[in-house]
């Protein structure tokens, strides 16, 4: 399988608060409150394990912590795998991610990248 993305994923484990999760044939439909990690992490997404499955093409509000900083980000669920009944696997795009958080981003992933260097 060719790997589509335009830069390699970083290998992270950043806790991720999921605030709500907007489905495109339901209305204002959010979910409960729920916490999951990154497992890797790149400019454009992450693969994301919670606890119950979000359905594609959902759209999300994230909160994903890189050390100190919480950064708001919006993004879109592209794929699902079910690990077992307790654990889901998912790959979610960012979409219209701000300068500031994109900047954060960059630093994080440069920061992470070098320590997998040694």
């Amino acid at each position: 399988m060719t790997e589509r993305r335009q830069e390699p994923r970083i290998q992270t484990m950043n806790l991720v608060h999921i605030e709500g999760y907007g489905y495109p044939t339901l209305t204002d439909f959010k979910t409960e409150d729920a916490v999951g990690k990154t497992t890797d992490l790149t400019h454009d997404g992450m693969r994301l394990e919670l606890d119950h499955c979000i359905p594609i093409r959902s759209r999300v509000e994230i909160e994903l912590a890189l050390g100190n900083q919480i950064l708001k980000l919006h993004g879109r669920v592209k794929s699902i795998r079910e690990v077992d009944e307790r654990l889901c696997d998912m790959g979610i795009e960012f979409v219209d991610v701000s300068p500031e958080n994109y900047e954060a981003l960059d630093m994080h992933l440069k920061l992470r990248g070098a320590d997998d260097d040694s």
